[in-house]
C-alpha cells in the first residue's frame, strides 16, 4: 500500500542557476494542491554529484536529498527516484524546470479518470538562457496540438506517472546516457498502456545555452551516444504498439542517408551528362528531404536545417549499431 499519494521527484546536476526556483515552484504546487483538500505530497531532490552549490540550495528547502551512485545521468537520477518513492503518482521534475501551479491537480485528476494510461503531460514552454538573461522562448515545444493526444515520441523529464505501471515495466534503464525516456515508453507500450497530453501548461523548461560547436560535437556526436538508438531498437520488445512507435521515431534516420545519397548521384550525373534534368532531381529530392525534417521536428525552420544537417551523423551511428556491438556495455 503506497504510504502517500503523490511524490514530487526532482533531478539535477549543476543546475544552481535555475534549482532554487525549480524547488519552489514543486513546494507550490503541492502546497496548491494540498489546499484543495489532498495529502501534500512528499518532495524528494536527486543530485548527480554535482560540483557547484545545489546541494546546499535543496538543504535550505528543507526536502529530501539523495545523491546518485555511480556515472551520473538522468536515467539513474530518476530511477534512484522511483526506488525512493513510495505514492500512487511520481512527478518528476527536471531542475531546470519550473512547473505550474495547476498542473498536478490537472495531471493527477485525468490518471484518476484513465487507469489504462501509464503517464500524463501537459504543455510545457521552453526558455533559452546565456549568461543570466532569456535569449528566446518557445511556447507549446511539444507541440500539443489536440487535448488528450497520445505520446509517440519523447517526453521529456518532466512527467506524471502512475507508480505502479513504472515499477511493473523495471523503470529507466540506467545503461542509457540519452532516450531514456523513449526507451521507457516501449516497455510502457509493450504492456498495454499509453502515455498522453493534455492542453494543460504543465511547465517552463530553462535551457542554458551553449553555442560552443566544440561541446554539441562532444555531446551528441563524438562519443558512444551516437549508437544509443540502435541498442534501443535491438533490445526493444517486439509487438506491434513498440514496431509502430519505433517507426514513427526513426523513418527519417533511414529515409536520410538514401536521400543524401540520391542528392549526390543526381548532382554527379548532371555533370557527367550535362543534363539540367538531373540537377533539378537534386534540387526537388534535397527540398524533399527538408520538408521531411520540418514535419518530422515540428519546431520551424531553424531547427530543420540544424536537424538535416546533423542526422547525417546520427544516422550513420544507429545504422551502423545495428551491426556491430555498442562499444559500452548493455
Amino acid at each position: 500500500m503506497s504510504d502517500f499519494f503523490l511524490n514530487i521527484v526532482v533531478i539535477g546536476r549543476n543546475e544552481s542557476e535555475f534549482l532554487c526556483d525549480s524547488l519552489e515552484s514543486a513546494i507550490e504546487a503541492g502546497n496548491y494542491l494540498k489546499s484543495l483538500g489532498y495529502e501534500s505530497p512528499r518532495i524528494i531532490y536527486l543530485d548527480g554529484q554535482s560540483t557547484d552549490d545545489s546541494v546546499a540550495i535543496a538543504m535550505e528547502k528543507r526536502i529530501e536529498i539523495y545523491i546518485v551512485d555511480g556515472t551520473p545521468n538522468p536515467a539513474r537520477g530518476r530511477q534512484f527516484g522511483l526506488k525512493k518513492s513510495n505514492a500512487k503518482y511520481v512527478f518528476f521534475l527536471d531542475g531546470d524546470t519550473i512547473v505550474n501551479r495547476g498542473w498536478l491537480i490537472k495531471g493527477v485528476q485525468y490518471l484518476e479518470n484513465n487507469p489504462d494510461v501509464a503517464g500524463v503531460g501537459g504543455i510545457l514552454d521552453w526558455e533559452e538562457w546565456c549568461n543570466g538573461k532569456v535569449l528566446g522562448r518557445k511556447s507549446n515545444y511539444w507541440n500539443v496540438r489536440h487535448n488528450e493526444e497520445k505520446v509517440v515520441d519523447g517526453v521529456g523529464g518532466t512527467f506524471l506517472y502512475h507508480y505502479e505501471v513504472l515499477d511493473k515495466v523495471g523503470g529507466w534503464n540506467t545503461t542509457l546516457a540519452c532516450n531514456e525516456e523513449f526507451e521507457l515508453h516501449l516497455r510502457i507500450a509493450h504492456a498495454g498502456y499509453s502515455l498522453r497530453r493534455i492542453s494543460v501548461p504543465m511547465a517552463t523548461h530553462r535551457d542554458n545555452k551553449t553555442n560552443s560547436a566544440k561541446t554539441f560535437l562532444q555531446r551528441h556526436i563524438l562519443n558512444s551516444t551516437i549508437f544509443i538508438p540502435s541498442v534501443i531498437i535491438r533490445r526493444a520488445p517486439k509487438s506491434l504498439p513498440v514496431l509502430k512507435l519505433l517507426f514513427y521515431r526513426y523513418w527519417l534516420y533511414l529515409l536520410h542517408p538514401l536521400a543524401i545519397l540520391g542528392i549526390s548521384t543526381f548532382i554527379l550525373l548532371y555533370f557527367q551528362a550535362q543534363s539540367v534534368k538531373w540537377i533539378i532531381f537534386g534540387i526537388l529530392t534535397a527540398i524533399f528531404l527538408f520538408i521531411g525534417h520540418y514535419f518530422y521536428k515540428g519546431k520551424g525552420f531553424r531547427r530543420s536545417i540544424i536537424s538535416a544537417i546533423t542526422m547525417n551523423f546520427f544516422s550513420l551511428g544507429w545504422i551502423i549499431g545495428l551491426f556491430v556491438r555498442w562499444p559500452n556495455k548493455e
